[in-house]
């Protein structure tokens, strides 16, 4: 049987009142709209659009609907690594802001690290590499004493915000997070704080949004 023709065609489609819409499509469905205007417009009390890849991780296109603010301080030696909040179920990591203070100096701040564990896979994150999401100046070319830094603006990742060292050459650095993180399970957060480091003290907020 030969292949239905191709028509061009302009279809309205107009559903009034309480109805219900089921659709499953078992297959291949590919969409491609091209050299048009396309608005596209949902109401409801509730919408949540999950879209799960291959691997079985999803994409969420939905916001999620409750935000939580966890704040934690921490002051210790290494090696050790500190607990800074946990959460189950479905979530996603929204932002990390972290004010740390380093009595040894800029060498025994850049070692420490923001431990992230997304459904059981552990990622450690660096100041050092925070730093360098916005170019690393404090690093490469930290303030002398009595001086400090301002960058300005952040990447899209965050980065370092404010960095100083005081009179008596305590290394102050602020760094932000901003990349966000989906979690299926669970989502925890530590910091890592490393051998040879004698003293840190370290203000760690962060913000977690919950799905329905």
């Amino acid at each position: 049987m030969p292949d239905a023709p191709d028509y061009t065609l302009l279809s309205d489609v107009n559903v009034v009142g309480s109805v219900t819409i089921n659709v499953n499509v078992v297959g291949t469905v590919n969409v491609n709209v091209t050299n048009t205007s396309l608005d596209i417009k949902i109401t409801g009390q509730t919408i949540n659009v999950s879209i799960i890849n291959p691997t079985g991780v999803p994409l969420y296109i939905a916001q999620p609907v409750r935000v939580q603010r966890t704040r934690t301080t921490i002051l210790g030696a290494g090696p050790q690594v500190r607990f800074i909040t946990s959460v189950t179920g479905r979530a996603r990591l929204l932002a990390v802001a972290i004010f740390a203070q380093a009595s040894g100096g800029w060498s025994q701040m850049w070692p420490n690290a923001l431990r992230i564990i997304v459904d059981g896979v552990t990622n450690d994150i660096s100041f050092q590499d925070m730093a360098h999401w916005n170019g690393g100046r404090p690093y490469y070319h930290p303030p002398g004493l009595g001086a400090f830094f301002d960058a300005g603006a952040l990447s899209r990742l965050g980065g370092w915000a404010y960095a100083e060292t005081t009179s008596t050459g305590v290394a102050l650095l602020s760094l932000v997070m901003q990349q966000e993180i989906d979690a299926v399970s669970s989502l925890e957060l530590y910091l890592v704080i490393p051998s040879g480091v004698t003293s840190l003290a370290a203000d760690v907020q962060v913000l977690i949004g919950f799905y329905p």
